[in-house]
């Protein structure tokens, strides 16, 4: 329980550290955030405060369905919680730090769970929560996708390593809330990076229990636990369904879906094959010509 209690302290420390303006009160700059978030999490605050939950946001436009608009993250628990109890500035910070801590202590876990030594978790939580995710505090969805990611990967190991239920329900259960956050991208990637986790495991074999020894019954323990997992990634988008179907209808109504695809599809994220050449000569094509390079 120390272990525990030292990492959630270190943890808390380093938001002050890294963020001391977002605890003092204030806010942040760039991106979309009062353009953006602001408006739609300010709407969210009103309505459940009224002791009402927001399916229309009838303040932009013609309007638009709330809950398709996956970044307002309407079903989300901590959105629920912290926007009906504190004002929005307050809980959009506390809602990122939050996030940042869980990211920590998660990623300490994971790195406990794969055999590292206390002070090797903290240097890997350390790398992963702050690494990647502060160049970003201006993008919500990067943090708040982001933290459940180690926690998807430490259940995948658990019930790799004895094969009880209750972790494919936690796996179920961490992906379905991640998705709820809205925007999808992270959730993709962790959903990607369960699976490729998890087959690499399964081809390891290491400390996967089988019901024989013989090759035979050990393929068989490795196709059903491939099985059971695929089974919690199909039960996670159930649990998210309700919001991933309406952003789904949303999506196919938006203007991004009207792309002559002669260069790319912003709409599904599609990468032309030539800007991949920034990985190794970012100076040859990735600029236009307009751009002072």
């Amino acid at each position: 329980w120390w272990e525990w209690l030292l990492v959630v302290v270190v943890a808390i420390i380093l938001t002050i550290i890294f963020w001391t303006p977002l605890w003092n009160g204030g806010g942040l700059i760039g991106g979309d955030i009062y353009s953006y978030f602001f408006p739609q999490k300010q709407f969210l605050a009103e309505s459940l405060r009224a002791g009402e939950f927001p399916l229309w946001n009838n303040r932009t436009g013609f309007g638009y369905p709330l809950i398709a608009e996956s970044q307002t993250g309407a079903f989300y628990p901590p959105h629920l919680v912290l926007y009906s109890l504190l004002d929005v500035n307050t809980a959009y910070n506390a809602c990122q730090l939050l996030h940042y801590v869980a990211a920590f202590v998660f990623c300490w876990r994971l790195g406990r769970e794969l055999g590292l030594k206390f002070c090797g978790g903290l240097l890997a939580a350390l790398v992963y929560t702050y690494g990647w995710f502060p160049p970003r505090m201006c993008l919500e969805w990067a943090i708040l996708g982001g933290a459940w990611l180690p926690l998807a990967v430490l259940f995948v190991e658990r019930f790799l390593n004895d094969g009880r239920w209750r972790w494919l329900a936690a796996l179920s259960l961490t992906l379905s809330v991640q998705m709820l956050a809205g925007h999808y991208n992270l959730a993709f990637i962790t959903q990607l990076t369960v699976v490729g986790y998890a087959g690499l495991r399964l081809i390891q074999s290491r400390g996967l229990r089988t019901e024989s020894q013989e090759p035979r019954g050990e393929w068989r323990g490795r196709l059903g636990a491939t099985g059971k997992i695929a089974l919690s990634l199909v039960l996670a988008l159930g649990i998210a369904a309700p919001q991933l179907l309406p952003t789904w209808e949303l999506k196919r109504a938006s203007q991004r879906e009207q792309i002559d695809g002669r260069e790319f599809d912003p709409g599904h994220g599609h990468i032309p094959p030539l800007y991949l050449s920034q990985v190794v000569a970012s100076w040859w094509f990735w600029y236009s010509p307009e751009v002072n390079r």
